[in-house]
């Protein structure tokens, strides 16, 4: 079913319904909400505050209960009473043996956990880090890749096709992108610098009308002997002279004279006044930002960037940073049927360069269908109170949680915790619970860790929360292979078809907070967390990479107090049998939806612990 994906769509569909009912009681509401319960679910599962309706009499209530009750029985999601607590003005009680049918059958029959977008347009999202070449890796570089790998893993589950803008690094770089699962060859390259590749590049376009780039010597000059426009006018008119683009491909071209004859200037004009040290060729943000009418201010580009910045070093006779930037992106850059998407993922303190980036890619190759955004993450810093003797690298920190990791196991299973496959499994779960220590912030906040490297882990449940998840999922693995087993040995007959499933015999009150406060909404919370993605007024993308972490922390906790108190695999009886089926279900479903969101995080569940 489509609405289990929607559930805000059914809620509001709901509300229509409802408001029109009112209306026909003469019963005025400014703005009608209907609210998701999240507690306390034998009261309702969607209410009506009070103060949104006036005060009715008892006998206008309960007529207005029947006619909805009937109304809404017929829609998608059966109702089955209408009631009116002390609290609320009404509470919808939906069906639940129906809904539990309904939800489970689309989770197990369904793709939906694979998510695309129905418009024929194909959405093309090309990620950018961005990273400084020679750089070692440090734990800044450790949040990057989680949340790499995070992002393009939430873009693809909603509809986007997702690929890397390869980068140039060192290897010691390379490493720390490995650890968290991604692929290095996808990630990074050894092509040559953008210098030595900058001819090829202008040669496919036409710079001799391009208006933003600015020879700094012929502006100067201009200036001393007119006004600013005559000074431009000089540089169109007078300085520049056609020539042919780059024909000689042997000829072994320097970067200012490449961008010299693609521009048409005569490369001599660098002798003029001084000789070369402000011979630069540089771009005009200011007119850039005005042709393009691009906004300044909060979450546009900062007001400080209307001024001339460099792109062409005369004096070094090379492309600075931000040309072999751009350079480099518009050659790993390509554009299918439709617009492509280009990602920035940032630190806060490299969003300023990258607005560069952004705005000398516009100048010079501004005609292509590609749209910009930024994602920025904020740096790692020491909680307070982490004893810590060193900056640590993103190795020494993965390593530090390995060891607690270990030691804690060793704790909890005694001198068993040996061996190459032990060391496997306390690997996989450092780095399940690093993902989660990073990404259950929010990005763009500054995260605080304990650095400690003593053997206790530190800082609360943030660095205990994905071993919990790992535990919980795999604890539903192991119910799931002790359940075969016995299939095998005859004691239970085998798992019935979910057709012939009698759900009305789940009648614990957590047994439906668990389906419908995370099996029901799961559809949706995937995809909220890309639903601005595309900012509307704005540079900088709001994705919410913290709340799988989140969600999949709750549902364990409530999980693992309904196994505690529940015993699913019971005796092999008749009239238990019913109940048991029902139950494990609930739970297989449940195992799903937590291997997903793990995915989601690059993690790969564990079988059993």
């Amino acid at each position: 079913m489509e609405s289990f994906t929607w559930t805000q769509q059914s809620i509001k569909t709901c509300e229509k319904l409802v408001e029109s009912c009112l209306k026909k009681h003469n019963i005025c509401v400014q703005r009608l909400v209907l609210c998701k319960r999240n507690r306390d679910l034998k009261d309702g599962d969607v209410s009506i505050p009070t103060g949104l309706v006036k005060v009715v009499s008892v006998e206008e209530k309960k007529t207005i209960k029947n006619e909805l009750l009937q109304i809404l029985s017929e829609q998608k999601w059966k109702i089955s009473k209408v009631t009116s607590p002390s609290y609320c003005f009404l509470a919808f009680h939906y069906h639940q043996e129906t809904m539990y049918r309904n939800i489970l059958s689309t989770v197990l029959n369904s793709d939906f956990l694979s998510r695309r977008c129905g418009s024929d347009d194909k959405r093309v999202v090309l990620l950018n880090v961005g990273l400084q070449v020679n750089e070692k890796q440090t734990i800044d570089d450790l949040r990057c890749a989680i949340l790499l790998q995070h992002v393009s893993h939430l873009l693809s589950g909603n509809g986007y096709q997702v690929s890397f803008i390869p980068q140039v690094v060192s290897e010691d770089r390379n490493a720390v992108f490995e650890n968290v699962g991604l692929d290095a060859e996808k990630l990074f390259t050894e092509e040559v610098s953008a210098e030595q590749r900058f001819s090829k590049v202008l040669e496919k376009f036409n710079l001799q009308n391009n208006r933003y780039l600015i020879h700094k010597e012929i502006v100067k000059n201009s200036k001393s002997s007119g006004t600013e426009s005559e000074s431009k006018s000089s540089q169109t008119e007078s300085d520049i002279e056609p020539s042919d683009l780059l024909s000689d491909q042997n000829e072994t071209k320097s970067s200012y004279t490449a961008i010299c004859k693609c521009l048409g200037w005569k490369e001599e004009k660098r002798v003029l006044c001084n000789g070369p040290e402000n011979d630069d060729i540089s771009v005009d943000f200011e007119l850039c930002i005005k042709e393009f009418n691009i906004g300044l201010g909060k979450g546009r580009y900062e007001k400080s960037l209307k001024e001339l910045t460099p792109a062409v070093s005369g004096k070094d006779d090379m492309c600075t940073d931000l040309m072999c930037e751009v350079i480099h992106l518009q050659e790993h850059t390509t554009q299918p049927n439709g617009s492509v998407i280009v990602v920035h993922l940032n630190s806060e303190r490299r969003f300023y360069h990258k607005q560069k980036v952004d705005l000398l890619w516009r100048a010079l190759f501004g005609e292509q269908n590609i749209s910009q955004i930024h994602i920025n993450y904020g740096l790692v810093s020491s909680r307070q109170g982490s004893s810590h003797h060193k900056v640590l690298t993103a190795e020494e920190f993965i390593q530090t949680r390995f060891q607690q990791m270990k030691e804690a196991s060793v704790m909890k299973y005694g001198d068993k915790v040996n061996g190459p496959k032990w060391e496997n499994t306390i690997l996989r779960l450092t780095m399940a619970s690093l993902k989660f220590e990073f990404l259950m912030s929010i990005h763009k906040n500054v995260l605080k860790l304990d650095l400690s490297q003593g053997q206790e882990f530190g800082g609360g449940i943030d660095n205990r929360a994905g071993a919990f998840v790992m535990y919980n999922c795999a604890r539903l693995a192991t119910l799931f292979k002790h359940f075969e087993e016995n299939v095998s040995k005859g004691i239970y007959p085998p798992l019935p078809e979910i057709s012939s499933i009698d759900f009305s015999t789940l009648r614990e009150e957590d047994e439906w907070e668990l389906f419908y406060n995370y099996i029901f909404i799961y559809g949706e919370l995937i995809s909220e967390t890309a639903e601005k993605f595309i900012p509307e007024d704005s540079i900088i993308s709001k994705i919410h990479t913290h709340k799988v972490c989140n969600f999949l922390v709750s549902l364990s906790r409530h999980l693992s107090s309904y196994y505690s108190r529940t015993h699913v695999l019971g005796e092999n009886r008749e009239h238990l049998l019913p109940t048991m089926y029902a139950r494990l279900y609930l739970l297989k479903v449940t195992h799903q939806i937590m291997c997903h969101a793990l995915s989601l995080l690059g993690i790969t569940p564990l079988n059993q612990l």
